[in-house]
């Protein structure tokens, strides 16, 4: 595996597990988060579909009858 596609893959799995982008663009060398939300916008598109399952999830639990 080439050293650019470790990093793609390193970025992707932090992403898709919720560290905060700030953290991501730090351990990548980007000044700016924008750079980062810009490549892996697919991965951020993936989180925001889980937080939604999750809001969903804890609605149905908690929906008062």
């Amino acid at each position: 595996m080439e050293e650019a596609e470790k990093r793609h893959l390193s970025a992707t799995v932090l992403i898709a597990q919720g560290v905060p982008l700030k953290n991501v663009s730090s351990r990548l060398g980007h000044a700016d988060i924008r750079t980062i939300a810009n490549i892996y916008s697919e991965a951020l598109q993936y989180v925001d579909r889980q937080a939604a399952s999750m809001m969903d999830e804890f609605y149905r639990r908690n929906k008062k009858q």
